[in-house]
């Protein structure tokens, strides 16, 4: 389903209840949507598959983003890093060197 900015839409929540979001920014090719929730009045992204329809096209084309939204600290990283133990900077040919058993026997 193609979104856009602004357009109004129904998503199911993960406990199944249906909410109404006006859609402020799109990500990776319309997979993670960014809006705003009218029945709780609060900004949460929100991935395609949760949305059930679009109830209306291009609702509110000019809704303000939330402007604490792109205002990350090293905390985020940090705490990602540390929560999911994934450190980007490594490249995979580096890996190769543990494919190979050790010999402890020599």
């Amino acid at each position: 389903m193609k979104f856009n900015k602004g357009d109004l839409v129904l998503i199911n929540t993960i406990d199944e209840k249906k909410i109404t979001c006006i859609i402020v920014s799109i990500f990776d090719d319309n997979r993670y949507l960014y809006a705003y929730c009218l029945e709780s009045g609060e900004y949460q992204l929100i991935y395609d598959r949760e949305v059930e329809f679009i109830i209306t096209k291009e609702f509110a084309p000019n809704f303000p983003t939330d402007p604490g939204f792109f205002n990350l600290d090293y905390s985020f990283y940090e705490a990602a890093a540390y929560g999911f133990n994934y450190i980007p900077f490594f490249a995979f040919p580096a890996f190769s060197d543990y494919d190979e058993p050790e010999d402890d026997d020599e």
